[in-house]
């Protein structure tokens, strides 16, 4: 009978090994009496410890926690050694390569024959992709918002700017040579047209701005519009792939997003440096790319060397309004990415600080 108990119990082990494996989950255990953690491989993995080497002290977990993240956590804690409550924590844990990772954690609390609190136990799981598919769906949420505004207003301010434009026109015609005046009136026209542009960008995300689509050869124009955006900046540009690559997309709208990413990793780099571009075919699979069914897609990567982003820089990035760059509107990236959402496609980021 004691064999036949060993051996059910070796397979309930082997088969909760097998589900949480297939789970993505890793178990792990906190003797409060020795304040000491016991972490299995897959716990230490998501923390990016090192299972042989994590001696299960406080300092050492601690350490890979985000900062703001600290108190949450020894907050939780408290509330399930005090109240008997669940212990159900969500927090960052910074990695040893600056990557940052979403984490969620179950456990109870146990406790001696004296009712004293001895140990939490539990499980502990990767989040990171359900914060992103919420992330997205926030930012959606604010671009749907504001395109109604912003689209009124860029209707309406087009109209004005083509009266002032029509107007300058006629001036002009009716000065004659390179005076003053004329001087004047072509600082005017500069200005409008700086600020049709703007107007444009507006648009681009307000529900007004849809795509009109064509075939057109997504390699050419990739390197058309990079270099385009990259003359006289003292920025290089390397490109990679593009031949034979097509896509059904508008023309204007796609140059707009490239000419954005390009200036944004320019600025980045601080007018110097080379920026690598490249242009693909690629086989998607389901979950591959956050919100996006498998199928062929084009695929366009630019990659910088300039300094990065910290954590908080990143979840913002393509927050409409949102700028580092005291001169910026924020409308760059958040046009970019509502270009890629409105061809039925995505954009994604791969950043650490110091490292581009």
């Amino acid at each position: 009978l004691r064999k036949q108990a060993e051996e059910k119990l070796r397979e309930s082990g082997a088969r909760l090994e097998l589900a949480l494996a297939s789970a993505g989950m890793g178990l792990w255990q906190w003797d409060m009496k020795e304040d000491k953690r016991y972490f299995d491989e897959r716990v230490c993995e998501l923390l990016g410890l090192s299972h042989e080497t994590f001696s299960g002290g406080a300092a050492e977990f601690f350490s890979v926690v985000h900062p703001d993240d600290l108190q949450g956590l020894e907050k939780d804690m408290r509330r399930t050694v005090e109240t008997d409550a669940q212990y159900h924590p969500e927090y960052r844990a910074v990695r040893p390569d600056g990557s940052v990772r979403h984490l969620a954690a179950r456990g109870r609390l146990r406790r001696d024959e004296k009712g004293a609190p001895w140990l939490i136990d539990g499980l502990l799981w990767d989040v990171t992709e359900k914060k992103a598919a919420e992330a997205a769906r926030q930012s959606a949420q604010k671009l749907e918002s504001l395109g109604g505004l912003a689209g009124g207003i860029a209707h309406d301010f087009n109209n004005l700017l083509t009266g002032i434009t029509g107007n300058l026109s006629l001036i002009r015609g009716k000065i004659a040579g390179e005076g003053e005046v004329a001087e004047l009136v072509k600082e005017s026209e500069a200005a409008c047209q700086a600020a049709k542009g703007l107007a444009r960008q507006l648009l681009t995300f307000a529900s007004g701005g849809k795509p009109l689509k064509k075939p057109l050869h997504l390699g050419r124009l990739v390197r058309e519009s990079v270099e385009f955006s990259l003359r006289g900046s003292g920025v290089g540009a390397e490109f990679s792939g593009g031949e034979g690559v097509y896509a059904l997309a508008d023309r204007d709208q796609i140059f707009q997003a490239l000419q954005n990413l390009a200036m944004n990793a320019a600025q980045a780099m601080g007018g110097g440096g080379v920026i690598r571009v490249e242009t693909s075919a690629v086989d998607l699979r389901a979950g591959e790319v956050l919100q996006l069914q498998a199928g062929r897609y084009c695929a366009v990567k630019v990659s910088d060397s300039g300094p990065g982003m910290e954590p908080a820089v990143l979840a913002r990035l393509f927050e409409p309004y949102f700028s580092t760059k005291g001169s910026g509107r924020g409308l760059g990236l958040a046009v970019c990415r509502s270009i890629a959402v409105k061809h039925g496609g995505q954009i994604t980021v791969s950043a650490a600080a110091g490292r581009g």
